[in-house]
């Protein structure tokens, strides 16, 4: 009797892995989908709670060592302005566009740390499954 070739031998390795898989012989560490489904599940909850904290939440940025302050809620909507008598003067118009941009950018700064920070953890559960999102 002829010994199989090569080739004959991979096809019939592969078909004895194939046989064993499918009988379930082969440990094969595959996730357990009720275990991802309930995982994706509390990613989503944990999702939303940190953007409604966000939304719910308010920071202010300030310029001119506090004399313009501005209020941004978590959605970026400017919710109130403060501007110290003491900059406003007709003749320098510029010094006080110049102290409300500087608040709004410190605000704006200050809401996009705020996110960082409260999506942080939601991030960490994303890195925790490299390939799955």
């Amino acid at each position: 009797m002829q010994s199989p070739s090569k080739g004959c031998l991979v096809h019939l390795a592969r078909a004895n892995f194939l046989t064993a898989h499918l009988k379930g012989n082969v440990n094969m560490t595959q996730p357990d989908m009720n275990e991802l489904m309930q995982q994706a599940a509390q990613m989503q909850a944990q999702l939303k709670a940190a953007e409604q904290e966000i939304l719910e939440s308010t920071v202010t940025g300030t310029a001119g060592n506090g004399l313009v302050s501005i209020d941004l809620g978590g959605n970026g909507v400017m919710r109130n302005i403060s501007i110290d008598k003491q900059v406003v003067d007709p003749e320098d118009v510029d010094t006080l566009q110049d102290l409300i941009m500087g608040a709004f950018a410190d605000a704006h700064t200050k809401l996009g740390e705020l996110a960082e920070q409260k999506m942080g953890p939601v991030q960490q559960m994303f890195d925790t499954m490299p390939g799955m999102f």
